[in-house]
């Protein structure tokens, strides 16, 4: 992770605050997502499900495109191919999903994010293990988990 990004995320970390910080605003922030959803889908070609179902996690919503792989035995699991998903946190974002590196996401989603204001982080260095300011019950964190998992 370079020196500066990791910075950024110690500076944001807090011992208390998890899931968002005070001043957050979810129905505003959660309205802007949503009418950037049309635009995104159209820089990836894909339709996007949101997911604004979320609590006890230190991210507000996701938009996605999944698969439905069958379980042996029965069911079905949901497998994202794509997603976007957005931090309560100083308007981070990041992408993942099977076979989604950043080299493959969609051309122009993050440049237009970028430009909505919010702020892109790679899943790769947020991968790197965590080591910000909380101490108990956070053995395994990574700055993926702090800033964009359940908790």
């Amino acid at each position: 992770m370079h020196a500066e990004l990791h910075q950024r995320l110690k500076t944001l970390d807090s011992d208390g605050a998890w899931e968002m910080p005070d001043d957050f605003d979810w129905s505003r922030a959660l309205k802007e997502v949503v009418r950037h959803q049309p635009q995104i889908e159209r820089l990836t070609g894909l339709p996007l499900t949101l997911d604004d179902q979320v609590q006890d996690a230190s991210f507000f919503c996701e938009l996605h495109h999944s698969a439905r792989n069958p379980l042996p035995g029965g069911g079905v699991e949901k497998v994202p191919l794509l997603a976007i998903r957005f931090s309560t946190f100083d308007r981070m974002f990041t992408i993942y999903g099977r076979n989604v590196e950043e080299s493959e996401c969609p051309p122009g989603v993050i440049d237009y994010l970028t430009k909505q204001g919010y702020k892109y982080v790679a899943l790769a260095d947020l991968r790197t293990p965590y080591d910000g300011k909380a101490t108990r019950g956070t053995g395994g964190w990574t700055w993926f988990t702090r800033f964009f998992d359940f908790l």
